[in-house]
């Protein structure tokens, strides 16, 4: 059992792509795994759709909403895998994901965590961009500089379950969109990653347009700006990333305010970015559209 393997799946009304989902679990080449769907306390048909899967290695648990980041922890302590993955209810896993990341794990002890290439797809399946890179190894840098080519999606990284539980690692559940980025700044202060160089190993990331999650909100903004607390409070970046991250965390919520019609707000946080480092503060505003940094 010692490659026994849990993917946790929180799900919140996800009819429309969960099975899609979870087949494309079922047919991995790597077959020594558990499915964990936690019912976020979806109104669709979610559960319904679930019971046509007829496959043991499938449990459901329902409860009440609870938010994406609990739903993730509760999955963690129902696991009874030695490796977990985290894994979106609309995202695809092509035939290899399971056993190429198994493989190195199992002959390199010596990390706790592996990663790889991540091809984002549309709706309907369709690749979309070119292909990205977790972040996995200057999870600081990569993370907290908004590198355009790193991506933050859960769903390509497996963990070894102990390291998690050993080291107190788990999803902060005041945080939505920002706890992938804040787990994984955790994990960087305690355990060590790999990235694996190889197309099999590849997440297929689907992007919905419509979704809640990738609309600039008011909410949306306030979660980023409590994991911009949580970043200088507890994580402590290096001094040069420090001063970048905090030039450029401000600027971003300057034009989220702006945005969404805080005027006071975004000039507070516009004065603050300049004067922390002018430069960048040009720079940052002639090079990228502000959603990016949102939904990375």
């Amino acid at each position: 059992m010692r490659d026994l393997v849990s993917i946790i799946i929180p799900t919140y009304n996800a009819s429309g792509f969960v099975l899609e989902t979870i087949h494309s679990i079922l047919n991995q080449s790597h077959a020594n795994f558990e499915v964990i769907v936690v019912n976020d306390g979806s109104t669709d048909n979610t559960i319904a759709k679930l019971e046509t899967v007829n496959d043991n290695r499938l449990k459901v648990f329902n409860r009440t909403n609870h938010g994406v980041s609990a739903s993730r922890n509760f999955g963690l302590v129902n696991a009874n895998g030695n490796y977990v993955v985290f894994f979106d209810s609309d995202d695809l896993m092509p035939v290899d994901f399971i056993k190429s990341r198994v493989d190195f794990l199992d002959q390199n002890r010596f990390f706790s965590f592996v990663t790889s290439w991540v091809q984002k797809i549309d709706e309907k399946g369709n690749k979309v961009d070119s292909v990205m890179k977790s972040a996995c190894n200057d999870l600081q840098n990569e993370i907290l500089l908004y590198h355009s080519d790193i991506i933050t999606c859960p769903s390509g990284y497996m963990f070894v379950k102990n390291d998690l539980l050993n080291n107190n690692l788990k999803f902060d559940e005041t945080l939505s969109s920002a706890a992938d980025r804040y787990f994984l700044l955790q994990i960087d202060q305690q355990l060590k990653g790999h990235f694996i160089r190889d197309e099999r190993a590849c997440l297929l990331y689907r992007i919905r347009y419509e979704s809640m999650s990738n609309k600039l909100n008011y909410l949306l903004i306030k979660d980023n700006e409590l994991f911009y607390q949580y970043v200088i409070n507890d994580v402590k970046p290096r001094y040069r990333i420090r001063k970048l991250f905090l030039s450029k965390s401000n600027y971003i919520l300057f034009g989220a305010y702006f945005k969404t019609g805080h005027y006071l707000l975004a000039f507070k946080y516009a004065v603050i970015s300049f004067f922390i480092d002018p430069l960048n503060f040009i720079q940052t505003m002639m090079k990228r559209n502000l959603d990016t940094y949102f939904f990375q």
